[in-house]
């Protein structure tokens, strides 16, 4: 009997772990195979552990193919240090006869070196029969159109997908219960740990709630005070960002035809999930095919409970996918490419032969989690295994799909066909016997994939490196700084990101911000650092990232005395409509009234300092606009002494100045 043991270390001796010191890396090296001498042929893998139990950041689950009762584990316990690998003690488990989703405890007794007690590890064992029926996955599901072509979820049914099976109706008392969910079917009381649905699927009316639970969402959302989803709402009602705009044009393409989506109920649904989402995590904001995901979330948990689910798929699931510069879609694309030339060197090989890039159809895979892609059912399976920790299960179905229609692409010679039928693989998967047939090819297959992390590590330092080479260049272009001094610069506002002042979202906080700055502009005024602040803010999201740092310090050091006007106009426009009020010119003359030399002026007060700048106001509507204003700032040029713009400060000073 063949199937897959998933095992996870849960705890280790006191024995074990004891006096390792500070500097301590302890780990285990698990092998399988049904003698010593065989493992060497076999998979193994690493999880690192702290004090008694594994630490969650690093435990991972060991996915092996297995015949019971021959294979047996071996295990070996190891403290990696400065200096040297200490053995700490060994092991075997000679493979138990498991039932079918079934989960066990083992405890597994450790000897030294020299063959004496060595105290003992706790494991948990799932075993997955790779012949046994499928668990009941749609227990009490509610239709939401009678209608031969729409799915069971309102999805209309494309020319390749109208041709499966109407879901099974099976009505199944469950709870969820610690690790998984617990059902009675014909009688029957059985356990389901979440080993087992990430493969099998998640009953559809447990869902919603276990896909909260499992990914973390519930625990984000007790964390949060009660009402934030609420606040973030109405405390932003009515403001306007390019966020914003760009969720109000991609409302109505969500899900075109979709009866949910295109009712009003399920279109403001949405884009309250989306502004909120936009507000708090401004650095992300939106980004395109964020909508997709919201709107699948909607379908199994309440609006609340989609954001929160929602917020950690983006930041802690998918990361970077969804991030300015994309770092994490274009990680995992190229995981996927080196995995895709490991094990398919020759398909690979023909489509390089024919000009084909895999990157161009299965990026958009990856980055819209096959929503609207592969069948419903199938996706939410998909999803089941994502929202239960297997972050890999995109990248190995993926791989699952070119495995099955590889014969045919071998046998294409036209670009164009290839393109075409890359870009509908996904759909190609129609009724239960293929989808069963897919899963059976990534459990297989790709399931129990080694050094996919150290693969994402790899991938990353190098994206890094090309994604700041490219920003450095670009800002070359754009500014008069030399590539030396914006390297210099680049450098220092890292370090600058790592100290107190950075939450780590890539940014420079206005705290962080007037610590920096202030140091350049003379003035250890917290309100000026602020208005300039908002000035080097050009997105408006909170941060002042590299980009807008140096295109602020360009103007201010480094640009004509027209340029420096513009920048001085800004900061009396408070509210960036292109005008100064006289309320808007008297406020910011107020904040800095004592730190302007206003005894070398005729002039008694911040006040009457601006009823002498409108006098400027030629058509006299009640506002200055630049042309106004820079014929006032030039008739008095305190201005552009207090604003440090009437000389060229140096670019090294500013360097140096930008040191946490």
């Amino acid at each position: 009997m063949k199937g897959l043991i998933i095992l996870r270390l849960i705890e280790a001796s006191d024995l074990i772990v004891a006096d390792l010191g500070g500097s301590s890396d302890p780990y285990a090296i698990i092998s399988l195979g049904t003698s010593q001498d065989d493992t060497k042929a076999r998979q193994r893998g690493i999880s690192r552990t702290i004090s008694k139990t594994v630490n969650p950041k690093y435990d991972e689950a060991f996915n092996f193919v297995i015949t019971p009762a021959q294979d047996t584990f071996f295990f070996e316990f190891w403290d990696r240090d400065l200096i040297s690998d200490d053995f700490l003690g060994k092991g075997t488990l000679l493979l138990p006869e498991l039932p079918h989703y079934k989960a066990g405890t083992f405890v597994v007794p450790l000897l030294s070196s020299q063959n004496k007690p060595q105290g003992e590890v706790h494991v948990r064992i799932t075993f997955i029969d790779f012949n046994a029926p499928p668990i009941p996955l749609y227990a009490e599901m509610r239709t939401l159109v009678a209608d031969a072509s729409h799915d069971d979820f309102g999805f209309k049914l494309s020319k390749l997908n109208n041709v499966e099976p109407p879901t099974p109706s099976l009505h199944t008392e469950g709870r969820i219960v610690s690790g998984g969910v617990s059902l009675v079917s014909d009688g029957k009381v059985q356990n389901h740990p979440n080993e087992v649905l990430a493969l099998k699927g998640i009953p559809v009316v447990h869902r919603g709630e276990l896909w909260m639970v499992n990914c973390g969402a519930k625990r984000r959302k007790n964390k949060n005070a009660p009402g934030t989803y609420a606040r973030l709402l109405s405390d932003n009602s009515g403001k306007v960002t390019a966020a914003t705009e760009q969720i109000e044009k991609d409302i109505t393409r969500t899900f075109p035809g979709h009866p949910f989506f295109q009712s009003t109920q399920g279109m403001d649904a949405l884009q309250r999930v989306l502004i909120a989402y936009s507000w708090y995590h401004p650095v992300i904001g939106y980004c395109q095919g964020m909508n997709f995901l919201a709107g699948f979330l909607l379908l199994f948990m309440e609006e609340e409970d989609a954001f929160w689910t929602l917020s950690q798929l983006v930041e802690t699931i998918v990361t970077g996918y969804f991030e300015p510069d994309m770092r994490g879609i274009q990680v995992d694309q190229r995981v996927f490419e080196e995995l895709f030339i490991r094990y398919h060197p020759d398909l690979h090989d023909h489509f390089s032969k024919n000009g084909v890039i895999l990157s161009v159809s299965c990026v958009q895979w990856l980055l819209c989690l096959y929503i609207d892609m592969l069948p419903t059912l199938t996706t939410q399976r998909l999803w089941d295994s994502l929202m239960c920790g297997h972050k890999d299960i995109t990248i190995q179905v993926g791989l699952g799909l070119l495995s099955m229609f590889k014969k045919d692409f071998l046998k294409m010679d036209n670009p164009s066909e290839m393109y075409m039928a890359l870009n509908e693989l996904p759909k190609k998967i129609v009724g239960q016997g293929r989808s069963e047939q897919l899963w059976k090819i990534v459990i297989h297959d790709y399931w129990s994939i080694l050094g996919l992390q150290s693969m994402r590590e790899k991938h990353m330092v190098t994206i890094k490196q090309s994604v700041k080479k490219r920003e450095l260049l670009r800002l070359q272009k754009f500014t008069k700084f030399s590539m030396s001094d914006l390297e210099k610069l680049e450098r220092k506002f890292e370090a600058a990101l790592s100290s107190k002042g950075s939450d780590g979202y890539g940014g420079l906080t206005a705290e962080l911000f007037q610590q920096i700055v202030s140091q350049e502009m003379d003035s250890n005024d917290a309100a000026f650092a602020d208005y300039i602040f908002q000035i080097f803010d050009e997105s408006g999201d909170g941060y002042v990232d590299f980009k807008e740092f140096c295109m602020g310090l360009s103007v201010y050091l480094n640009a004509d005395v027209d340029d420096k006007l513009h920048f001085c106009f800004r900061l009396f426009d408070t509210n960036r409509d292109g005008k100064i009020s006289l309320s808007e010119f008297t406020e910011v003359l107020r904040t800095h009234y004592s730190s302007i030399l206003f005894e070398d002026l005729v002039i008694p007060s911040p006040e009457d300092f601006a009823l002498e700048a409108f006098n400027f106001d030629a058509d006299h509507n009640g506002y200055l606009t630049y042309d106004e204003f820079k014929k006032f700032a030039l008739a008095h040029p305190i201005l552009l002494k207090y604003f440090n713009l009437e000389r060229q400060p140096s670019v090294r000073r500013i360097v140096c100045a930008v040191n946490p």
